[in-house]
Parts: structure tokens; sequence; C-alpha cells
């Protein structure tokens, strides 16, 4: 399907919402970025105020050595595209504007879905949808850029320790040795 017919068919979520378009490399990859010049007016037009076009395969770091080899064309997830969108995503959220995200790639399941997971994660929005399947890589590398890895185990741990402190958990370092 056209770009421009694509752009003109979309149904806009609400009044205003922001789009982050996830295109692939891949030369037989149907879905471009929905982000151009001719398809902004569009966009625009139907209440997208900001937009970000990201461009890397469905691919985790485990896989792309072994995909490169027989994919040259195939670009992983990178700590630059990571902080990208979550730059785009936080300048909103700094805002505090009520906002729609939109975010898609070519299938929905696994890019787009990874980074949906990771911002209903770092907003603590909750946010379950049993049709994604996370990329592993652009999940870990959004969490590692934002800090969310890190403020997960210290919440964690704060958690676990109030526990601790009520009594309603013992930890010990051996069976003998009560420490709390």
């Amino acid at each position: 399907m056209d770009l421009l017919v694509r752009a003109e068919s979309i149904s806009p979520p609400a009044d205003k919402w922001h789009l982050i378009s996830i295109c692939s490399p891949d030369p037989d990859s149907v879905p471009e970025s929905l982000i151009r010049e001719d398809t902004i007016p569009i966009l625009e037009e139907k209440g997208c105020e900001k937009h970000l076009s990201l461009c890397f395969s469905d691919v985790t770091a485990d896989q792309y050595p072994r995909f490169k080899k027989r994919y040259p064309e195939i670009i992983l997830f990178s700590e630059e595209q990571a902080k990208e969108a979550f730059k785009f995503l936080s300048m909103t959220h700094e805002s505090n504007e009520e906002v729609v995200f939109v975010v898609h790639c070519d299938a929905g399941i696994s890019r787009s879905g990874a980074v949906a997971q990771f911002a209903a994660d770092f907003f603590r929005i909750n946010f379950k949808d049993g049709l994604i399947r996370p990329n592993a890589t652009v999940y870990n590398t959004l969490s590692k850029v934002s800090g969310l890895r890190e403020r997960r185990e210290s919440d964690l741990h704060a958690a676990f320790y109030k526990e601790a402190e009520k009594g309603e958990i013992i930890i010990t370092g051996n069976k003998d040795e009560e420490i709390c």
C-alpha cells in the first residue's frame, strides 16, 4: 500500500498524539517509515504533533552475528537510537502533557512492542498485551540508557527491605545465623 494512502487512512487515536515509526533496513520489507516529507502534513492534519523515525532490524544481539553474515543490510538497535527514543518519550513526560503515543513497525509485535512495553514500564503505566513479543535487545537497551534497570533493582531492594523491617522477611547468612 502506498505510504500516502496509509497515512491518509490513519484514524487519529486522540486530538493530539505522537508517533514513533520504526522501519526496516531490509529492501524487501514492505512498510517503510510513515514519516516522510510528503506524509508529515497528512499526519499533522490528523493531530500528530511530534514524530520520530527509527530504522533497525528485528534482530536480537544474540542473533545479530549469525544473521549479519547472511543479511549484510541488517541493523542492530543501538544505544544511540535508544537515547533518541528515550529523549522523545521523556520530552512529553516532563511537560506533563496528556498525549497518546503511537508506535508502529512492520508487524507491531516485536520492535514496536518493545518500545511500547518500555514506555509503559518506565512511566509506570499498566500495559499488558498478550499479542506483543518485545524484542529483548530493544527493551534492554532502552532500559539501560534510561536507568530503568537500576530503578527497578532499587525499587525491588527497597520493597524487600521494607518488608524485612516489618519483620515479615528474615534474612540469614546461614541456617544458624540470623541477620535481621
